[in-house]
């Protein structure tokens, strides 16, 4: 399994990749660009995180 559906704190939910999970899975990296479809093909392609990305608190992992 390469994603996880993540419910972030204010109850929104997405997937991400296992490998933007750090922290024992309490927090994500997430792309910065405000773009959804630039969002999407980083999510799809598994992209690695670099340094312009935000780090968001995870509420929960399902999956």
């Amino acid at each position: 399994m390469q994603y996880a559906v993540v419910e972030f704190r204010g109850g929104n939910y997405d997937v991400v990749p296992y490998k933007w999970l750090f922290d024992e899975r309490k927090k994500t990296y997430w792309p910065s660009c405000a773009k959804a479809d630039k969002i999407t093909t980083a999510v799809n392609r598994i992209s690695d995180p670099d340094g312009t990305w935000k780090i968001h608190t995870v509420k929960e992992v399902h999956g």
